[in-house]
């Protein structure tokens, strides 16, 4: 992405109101380019930050370190593993991110991952969740703590066109023609729906990771956290009623098992 897209973004984005932002080291020069313009713009100190390492450097302490000293003088950092570490791992990564000053966590997959680590101190956990499904946030909210949910689109698939959802992975066009039927139902535009039906069910600890790829994209934050309440709910339970998630295959739900 261009330089002045990424400034545009960001700059767009603190307009509307964002003070929390998420990267990753491996997400290219995203983590770079998020500490320059935080820098640049000395937002730095009034900004909340999440960044996330590789299981394979999770022990590593320069990589550690270096990843901290990347957004030294945010008002708070957490740094999650990129996937699910071992107890083991996990204590010595949590104890390395202690000694920089910020919260240890994890961003993983599943459910069953989440509840795994329940009892070795994660702090926060990343992972997705949408309307449809939301074993992920129960799992967390069970444990005490705090979610961050991500995927609320579905890799785009609920905002797709039902045909070609279906192209992207079998199951896709159901999911997306329920969004939209809903969506019609209820009101409201598709992307506020399942962005108001995810913050509805998320508690004050809890946060939203949408990703977006141009300014104006950041400007359904604004629709749908003003969005009226009933009309949230009326799209959530339509959703509900079309799609149970107990009728969904798993591999729906997990891009990482999509074969097209």
């Amino acid at each position: 992405m261009p330089e002045a897209q990424v400034q545009a973004i960001l700059d767009r984005a603190w307009h509307v109101g964002v003070r929390q932002f998420d990267t990753a080291e491996s997400y290219g020069t995203a983590a770079e380019r998020l500490s320059a313009w935080l820098s640049s713009s000395r937002r730095a100190s009034e900004s909340s930050v999440v960044t996330k390492v590789p299981l394979g450097v999770a022990a590593d302490r320069h990589r550690i370190r270096e990843a901290c000293l990347r957004f030294r003088g945010v008002g708070s950092l957490a740094v999650l593993t990129h996937g699910a570490p071992s107890p083991k791992l996990y204590s010595e990564f949590a104890a390395l991110v202690g000694e920089c000053g910020a919260i240890p966590g994890v961003s993983v997959y599943t459910a069953d991952e989440i509840r795994s680590l329940c009892g070795v101190g994660v702090a926060r956990v990343q992972a997705p969740m949408n309307v449809v499904d939301r074993r992920q946030l129960s799992a967390a909210n069970a444990a005490g703590i705090p979610f961050d949910a991500r995927s609320v689109y579905l890799q785009g698939v609920l905002l797709d066109e039902p045909d070609v959802a279906e192209s992207r992975v079998a199951g896709g066009g159901r999911l997306a023609k329920a969004v939209r039927d809903a969506a019609h139902r209820a009101g409201i535009s598709p992307a506020v729906g399942l962005l108001g039906g995810a913050l509805a069910a998320l508690g004050p600890r809890d946060r939203l990771v949408v990703g977006v790829d141009t300014p104006s994209e950041l400007d359904v934050f604004v629709h749908a956290g003003s969005a009226p309440a009933e009309l949230v709910r009326a799209f959530v339970s339509a959703m509900a009623a079309a799609v149970p998630v107990s009728d969904i295959p798993p591999g729906l739900l997990d891009p990482r098992t999509w074969k097209r």
